[in-house]
């Protein structure tokens, strides 16, 4: 939550106030900011503290975040992706292959999963639309923090969140969308 609170961020913080925002312990961010101080990709001064290099953050959230541990639900669906994006509930946060061809509205590969977030006691509708199924799972529902919601924008996360999110798939049309993020998220702050 830290590291995605600096990418979306307009660069002026404290931690203090990241503590407040993410309703965390200023210990916790104090943590979280170490390594990114010992690799120069943040500076702290009294007050606050300043991002020095974007692209850094990036890159150590993402060899950091564990995609896989935050999946609360996998199915398959055998109408495919283009079905489960017509079917998911409104609540759904589009992250991956779906939010990075919602936010930039560009489709480097073709793709088969589809990668979501849901909020807390979303799962049982998620269920009824989408039953337990046998067979290679291609639907896929992450647990949701209140703040990303916030961060969110239309039903799509945060281009680093994507990122983030791809980086750490092993599909083989992964490197492709991983390819072209990487050129949006440099040019972006959020």
């Amino acid at each position: 939550m830290v590291y995605r609170e600096l990418l979306c961020s307009d660069g002026k913080l404290s931690q203090l106030g990241l503590s407040k925002t993410l309703k965390i312990s200023i210990s916790t961010v104090s943590n979280a900011l170490a390594p990114l101080v010992g690799m120069g990709a943040v500076s702290l001064a009294r007050f606050g503290f300043s991002l020095l290099d974007r692209r850094k953050i990036l890159l150590y959230w993402a060899s950091q975040r564990s995609l896989a541990k935050d999946i609360v639900y996998k199915t398959r669906c055998p109408q495919g992706a283009a079905y489960i994006e017509k079917h998911l509930p409104a609540s759904a946060i589009y992250t991956a292959y779906s939010g990075y061809k919602l936010a930039t509205g560009s489709v480097p590969s073709d793709y088969s999963s589809v990668y979501f977030y849901l909020p807390e006691g979303g799962l049982d509708e998620l269920k009824r639309r989408f039953p337990p199924l046998d067979g290679e799972p291609n639907l896929f529902a992450l647990a949701m923090d209140s703040r990303l919601a916030k961060l969110s924008k239309a039903g799509v996360a945060p281009l680093p969140q994507i990122y983030v999110d791809l980086w750490n798939l092993r599909d083989w049309y992964a490197a492709e969308f991983l390819k072209e993020a990487e050129k949006v998220v440099s040019h972006t702050h959020a």
